[in-house]
């Protein structure tokens, strides 16, 4: 099955160029493979972490393309001024004993995601165990059992002892039988979300939070005219920053971008209620020249470069 990617970028200081990309069935985001054999005592299990809908049924798994286990890679900076910084902050969430929220540390993962549907995040949690079950050659209630385990053990290291930011990311990327094919899966999730949603993107000057003139009157202004269209869609505005500088105040001042743009929306007319805003700061998943594709943006990402398209505001209407 194809699908239908549209996408508007702004380009240059007075232009505003609209993409539609057509990709191939091989280009896909998501593959459609057969589901594993599972042990019924399993899917009573996991609904003690998802307990509504079928954990099972019919559950699409991400393609294993080299292009995730880059990003993945990325998760833990390799710069020594990144993990000092890192090492410096302190890994702070909570969650119930039966549902840990371990895995929604990071800003992309979290449950104020609207593009991360439940069904996605049983299937991450059904494919990291499947995982699991097969590297240490178990079955699967061991498997869960033994996942259930190790995400407990971390959370109450976290509680108790405390845990810096890069050793979570650490563990994330060293944890490669269950931790790292489950937060890979709930990425993979999101971009994929993305790209089969109307989105737009608008860029910001170095090191600023100000909105552009022909921004408001290009791209802003067509995504209130396509919410205008249908009072039941709603927009997710996603701020980004490159990874230049402290990386604590990129992350701010991610904020404040998606921030500026839901300003001028509701200038426009567009409700508050109809308006998410997230920042995920220079945390993955950084725009890169994979995921521009996926955006439809794989012809301006050559010419504005990573750091350049990640200094933006991600609009994305659902």
């Amino acid at each position: 099955m194809k699908r239908n990617t549209s996408a508007w970028i702004i380009l240059g200081f007075a232009l505003t160029a609209f993409v539609s990309v057509l990709p191939s069935k091989g280009n896909q985001v998501w593959a459609q493979r057969d589901a594993h054999a599972v042990d019924p005592k399993l899917e009573t299990l996991m609904k003690r972490l998802f307990p509504k809908g079928e954990m099972w049924a019919q559950a699409e798994v991400a393609d294993e393309r080299p292009e995730i286990e880059i990003l993945m890679d990325r998760l833990f900076p390799e710069g020594e001024n990144e993990v000092e910084q890192l090492e410096q902050r302190m890994v702070d969430f909570s969650g119930p004993e039966d549902r840990p929220a371990l895995y929604e540390v990071l800003e992309v993962n979290k449950k104020n995601n609207p593009l991360l549907t439940e069904d996605c995040r049983r299937d991450a949690a059904r494919n990291a165990v499947v995982t699991l079950r097969d590297a240490k050659d178990m079955d699967d209630e061991a498997a869960f059992r033994m996942a259930l385990k190790h995400t407990r053990e971390i959370q109450a290291k976290v509680m108790t002892k405390g845990i810096s930011y890069a050793d979570y990311l650490k563990h994330i990327v060293e944890c490669k039988d269950f931790c790292r094919p489950l937060v890979a899966h709930l990425i993979h999730c999101h971009v994929a979300s993305v790209a089969n949603h109307e989105h737009g993107i608008v860029l910001f000057d170095y090191d600023s939070d100000q909105v552009r003139g022909y921004a408001a009157r290009g791209v802003i202004a067509d995504v209130v005219r396509r919410l205008s269209r249908d009072s039941e869609r709603k927009v997710l505005l996603v701020g980004r920053a490159s990874r230049t500088g402290q990386l604590r105040y990129n992350k701010l001042l991610s904020g404040r971008r998606a921030l500026a743009v839901s300003d001028v929306l509701m200038e426009k007319g567009v409700h508050p209620k109809r308006i998410k805003a997230m920042w995920f700061g220079w945390e993955e998943p950084q725009i890169d020249d994979w995921i521009a594709g996926e955006y439809g943006l794989g012809d301006e990402f050559p010419q504005l470069g990573k750091r350049q398209m990640n200094q933006s505001v991600m609009m994305v209407i659902y």
